[in-house]
């Protein structure tokens, strides 16, 4: 992910994102701004993130499970007494994807499509 706010002098600089998505940022020269790994959130697609360290990192897809309704209870609603979740993102059972296989956890997440003779 990029956007011409991070430029090396912008103040547009990302400060809520995580440490690693941070460390992984890096300058590219010809375009002069900063591209940093994105974190895809599709509601109920499901979520993509990067996870590991600098040095031995993956993306990760984490499917939108339904939690049992004997569980419901563990996951309650913020502000709204006796409602519950019903579904979360399973991150215990994400599927992991190599640093170059961003395409491959956008496709099983649904959200590309292979064009013909493009």
């Amino acid at each position: 992910m990029s956007s011409s706010y991070y430029t090396k002098d912008s103040e547009h600089e990302v400060d809520s994102t995580s440490k690693l998505v941070e460390k992984l940022k890096f300058f590219d020269e010809e375009r002069e701004i900063y591209w940093y790994p994105s974190v895809v959130n599709m509601g109920p697609k499901g979520i993509i993130f990067p996870e590991g360290d600098v040095k031995n990192w993956v993306w990760k897809y984490a499917e939108v499970v339904e939690i049992p309704q004997e569980e419901q209870e563990q996951y309650p609603v913020p502000g709204k007494d006796g409602e519950y979740y019903k579904e979360k993102l399973d991150v215990n059972n994400a599927t992991e994807y190599g640093q170059y296989e961003f395409l491959k956890a956008c496709k099983k997440m649904g959200v590309t499509m292979d064009v013909p003779n493009a």
